[in-house]
């Protein structure tokens, strides 16, 4: 979110001239006009593995790249071959191979391809449409959705077997949300998943949904939208949600508070508990906060590996240099 913390950002003018990071990356006749590859850095974090809440920590790492457009990290996905694709808020594409141990943990990160969102007439989008928050893939087809000009937006593949050149895709379709009810411009879909038959899942950061707390949207195939209020622990927001199974979504949120920092909490929701025009409150299985490492955690993953649920987050940084790009994992015990 490229608003958030004003005060760090201001403050990191001070050590922005020596952190600027290169400028355009060299073309590469290879790929698709537009995409770029890319090499990020892995620094492992010095936090053992451990218990956490509900959850057993398994590792985490800081991540870097010599490129200007890293960072603002919103959206996570896995893909089928061990592989992430990400958005940035700044609508952007990351896509990174990984190296694996047969239980999940990411033991590193191998080479990447980033390039931007582009709209409709196949151009770059601006400022105020590519806010984009949230990531889903299935079939190879990605789903975007937007804060701002608020929106979800699916592009088809091939992601799964042709990353660059999906990353050049216009997208197919346009869904309104307007059911979502009003939310702030700051403040809209921040969360969203797909849902077995066809369905689909959204969260707002922000706005007062029914029974207060955030607005969500469930939304299913011949049936009207169904409007609900998600309660959180105090001054959580919802920053993404995930797929546990066919009926029950792990739910991602965040807490800043000026001069003490950031914590982030994980939650169970049950789809079967949501009713039309009330609240429901997730059940909390661990919140992250100091002396654990922490940031601003907004893009979440889920994977069921060797009979276990491994969960993957990343940060993001806000391009500001008093913060880091950090790549969490979990399992449920």
């Amino acid at each position: 979110m490229r608003r958030r913390w004003r005060l760090a950002a201001t403050l990191a003018l001070v050590a922005a001239a020596g952190s600027v990071r290169s400028s355009v990356p060299p073309v590469d006749p290879n790929l698709p006009s537009g995409v770029a590859r890319i090499e990020i850095t892995a620094k492992p974090l010095e936090q053992p593995p451990g218990q956490l809440g509900a959850l057993d920590y398994l590792g985490g790492y800081v991540l870097d790249a010599d490129s200007p457009d890293f960072g603002g990290l919103s959206g996570l996905r896995t893909l089928p071959d061990g592989s992430i694709l990400m958005v940035s808020d700044a609508a952007h594409w990351l896509w990174v191979k990984t190296k694996r141990a047969e239980n999940g943990r990411i033991l590193g990160l191998g080479a990447g391809l980033i390039a931007p969102i582009l709209d409709a007439q196949g151009q770059k989008l601006s400022k105020k449409t590519g806010d984009s928050e949230a990531l889903d893939v299935t079939e190879g087809h990605a789903w975007v959705a937007y804060e701002g000009d608020t929106r979800i937006e699916r592009f088809d593949g091939p992601f799964t077997s042709d990353p660059a050149t999906a990353m050049v895709a216009r997208p197919a379709e346009r869904i309104a949300l307007a059911t979502l009810g009003p939310v702030p411009e700051n403040g809209g879909p921040e969360a969203m998943t797909r849902l077995p038959g066809d369905g689909l899942l959204v969260i707002s950061e922000e706005g007062k949904g029914p029974g207060g707390g955030a607005s969500g949207l469930l939304r299913r195939p011949g049936q009207p939208d169904l409007r609900f209020g998600v309660l959180t622990s105090p001054d959580f927001k919802p920053t993404e949600i995930a797929l546990l199974d066919a009926n029950t979504v792990l739910l991602l949120t965040r807490r800043y508070i000026p001069l003490i920092g950031v914590s982030a909490e994980l939650s169970r929701l049950d789809l079967g508990e949501v009713r039309p025009n009330a609240a429901i409150r997730p059940v909390v299985l661990a919140r992250l906060e100091a002396p654990f490492p922490v940031d601003n955690m907004e893009g979440m993953t889920v994977e069921h590996i060797g009979g276990r649920t491994v969960i993957t987050l990343v940060s993001d940084d806000n391009f500001n240099p008093l913060q880091r790009t950090l790549l969490l994992q979990f399992a449920i015990k």
